[in-house]
């Protein structure tokens, strides 16, 4: 099945808490560590050959709270004195050697499989992965119209999970240590005490994550506010049980109702698009039941198969198979250049992680699992963790610095210098023939394609300051402006902030921009819900601020046909603004593509069976010359400077055209600023 970008699930390591547990007299749980080892092959199975999600995550995360919390109370309860600096070193040395071993070797492999359009990004996670605050990068991105569309999903995804663990692991204990400080003070009961707060902290997150899941799933899913009550539901039934026993008759129905549960969460909900909402209770609630079960002694109980040595065994590796089975399975897939994994290649995949996660187990987890140093010399356990964290965090900034310095060399053509090596747009109609450059040394660097998108400096304010919600900025000159032009539209709209700041910067104008991805500029009539509220928002802007001119995308490419065509409602719209006196440029839109054109030459390694003609791309002739009768109205087609002779290629002049498969690159964008002009004095339009 196709591998869509993932909502992976996560494992902890697996013996992070166990230790405690047993130091305390509390008896080794073997059902536990095989449910650890059964969540984790499913996790698997899902990925690799599902292309799903299986609800495992939740089960992980309940596992954690379960063991962290009861060591915790018992620890409390007995009086033990918790050195909190001693606890986070004793649970960061077992979790992070692993992990950036893990980090490091895929951004190697990741660097060697795919396009140098990816390489960005992955050093971006890689940073926020050291962090743990990756879960808040990819939250935000997932919600981000501008992220790049990347095909194949990341290969550093899955560590979402461990950040948000890592979070948890931090703030757990700070809230045990001061409710004991409270029960000492006061004199009330600790374990009441801890029930109620994580009480409260499951109610609220809970309420917050369905609430967030139904406005924002892509970024509930993230969201560690939308997760704290997933841990506190295993805090809360690590208090639980430690006062409730189930019936052995119980258990044995009990603890298979909840492994069937819990198998068959992934195929009977679609949880890639509902968690972390209220249907996480599903997996939550099945893993309770067999917890809960316990060890029934019977010989059809589930706890039987748990505790079988196979699963134990398993379960030993449950941290390091979830560490190295995604980025396997990415990688090949992109390197493959298949859609999702088969029987024998997806057993291939299952496979090579196996022998993966014993070498990190034998080599890195387990060495270090046995250091006592947290605990009779716990500087050295901060010096190996600061060493370790600190190489990994040298080669992801050095990375992310010199990508930094080879987009500085595109900055200055993007601000309007001319460049005789990288023409750009220039170069369609020159005397002289532009020599092609290698790949590697055109504009943009195709390692900095994602900060291509272009944007105006400030925010709006003083009296062009939006009185709603409006996305609003503005590029002031240095002294009076001569005249106000107003950019309004999609993405599609904001790549001409890129041709008009040149203009602005030289002739002294007021640029301001208002935007809204995927909300082309047309009648509000004619859209629903948000993006009928922009237009009608930026409809009173324009008519109450009156700029000189308005320019839009007057036209809407398809990324497969030439299906091009009008935008729906902006005649209207047009009709609107000119009869009060507004002059309105409106742009054609540019070809659309189905895939990256970047990364289809950079992968071909020639330019020539990535392009396409222009009569495959766009309608014959540009819908919105319809319009050209509407006074007031100026139509601008530059495809003839996009697509050169008929052809539309990857790029122009020693400068890519696109930053993903359907934007231009802001650097090409700024060479087209003279053809611009020329178009729009010729037209008998602005600027005079």
């Amino acid at each position: 099945m196709t591998l869509a970008p993932p909502r992976p699930d996560t494992v902890r390591a697996p013996d992070v808490e166990a230790p405690a547990v047993r130091s305390t007299g509390s008896p080794y749980r073997p059902e536990v560590q095989g449910l650890r080892a059964l969540a984790v092959l499913m996790v698997v199975g899902y990925h690799v050959w599902l292309g799903r999600v299986s609800g495992g995550i939740d089960i992980f995360l309940l596992i954690s709270a379960f063991l962290m919390s009861g060591s915790f109370v018992r620890r409390l309860e007995a009086g033990q004195r918790i050195s909190l600096g001693r606890h986070w070193l004793h649970v960061f040395q077992r979790l992070v050697p692993a992990a950036v071993v893990v980090l490091v070797a895929t951004l190697a492999v990741s660097f060697v499989v795919l396009p140098p359009t990816r390489w960005g990004d992955l050093l971006q996670e890689g940073l926020a992965t050291l962090g743990y605050v990756q879960n808040w990068l990819l939250a935000h991105r997932a919600v981000d119209y501008y992220a790049a569309d990347q095909g194949v999903a990341s290969p550093l995804q899955h560590f979402w999970s461990l950040s948000l663990q890592g979070q948890i692991f931090v703030l757990w204990p700070l809230l045990f240590v001061g409710a004991g400080v409270v029960a000492r003070r006061t004199g009330v009961a600790l374990r009441p005490l801890v029930a109620a707060l994580f009480g409260v902290v499951f109610v609220l997150s809970l309420a917050y994550s369905v609430h967030t899941t139904s406005q924002r799933q892509a970024f509930a899913y993230f969201d560690g506010g939308a997760r704290l009550w997933e841990f506190a539901f295993g805090t809360l039934l690590a208090l639980g049980l430690a006062r409730l026993r189930v019936p052995g008759s119980l258990g044995v129905p009990l603890g298979w109702v909840g492994l069937a549960g819990m198998v068959s969460c992934g195929l009977v909900l679609q949880v890639t698009h509902a968690f972390p909402g209220y249907l996480a209770l599903w997996p939550l609630l099945s893993a309770a039941a067999i917890i809960a079960a316990g060890r029934t002694g019977h010989p059809l109980g589930v706890d039987r198969l748990l505790s079988s040595r196979p699963l134990v065994g398993v379960g030993g590796y449950a941290y390091a198979l979830y560490l190295v089975h995604w980025p396997v399975l990415v990688l090949w897939l992109a390197w493959s250049g298949r859609p999702g994994a088969g029987v024998v290649d997806g057993l291939g995949v299952v496979m090579v992680s196996g022998v993966l996660a014993v070498g990190l187990g034998r080599g890195v987890e387990r060495p270090l699992r046995g250091r006592s140093w947290p605990d009779t010399a716990p500087w050295r356990s901060a010096v190996l963790l600061g060493c370790i964290v600190g190489t990994a965090l040298t080669f992801c900034g050095v990375g992310l610095l010199q990508l930094h310095g080879e987009a500085a060399r595109a900055d200055a053509v993007a601000s309007g210098a001319f460049d005789p090596r990288h023409p750009g747009a220039r170069a369609v109609g020159a005397a002289a023939a532009v020599i092609p450059l290698p790949q590697r040394d055109r504009l943009p660097a195709s390692t900095a394609l994602r900060g291509e998108f272009a944007s105006l400096p400030d925010p709006c304010g003083g009296a062009w300051a939006p009185d709603g919600g409006l996305s609003c900025r503005v590029f002031e000159p240095s002294g009076p402006a001569r005249r106000t032009i107003v950019v309004v539209g999609d993405s599609h709209a904001e790549q001409w902030l890129a041709t008009l700041l040149p203009l602005a910067r030289s002739n002294h104008w007021r640029l301001v921009s208002l935007l809204k991805g995927a909300c082309s500029f047309g009648d509000a009539q004619t859209r629903s819900g948000a993006c009928a509220a922009f237009n009608r928002e930026a409809m009173e802007y324009l008519t109450d601020h009156r700029p000189d001119s308005v320019v839009t995308v007057a036209t809407a490419a398809h990324p497969t046909t030439a299906a091009e065509r009008l935008v729906t409602g902006y005649q209207a719209a047009v009709l609107e603004l000119t009869t009060r006196g507004i002059s309105v440029v409106g742009l054609r839109d540019n070809p659309r593509w189905h895939g990256g054109v970047v990364n289809c030459a950079l992968r071909e390694g020639d330019e020539a069976g990535c392009g396409a003609p222009v009569a495959a791309k766009l309608a014959p002739v540009d819908p919105a010359a319809a319009l050209a009768g509407v006074r007031g109205l100026t139509i601008v087609d530059l495809t003839d400077h996009i697509c050169p002779d008929e052809q539309c290629p990857p790029s122009v002049g020693n400068v890519w055209v696109y930053l993903d498969d359907n934007h231009l690159t802001k650097t090409y964008a700024a060479t087209l600023a003279p053809v611009l002009a020329a178009r729009l004095r010729a037209s008998g339009g602005w600027p005079g």
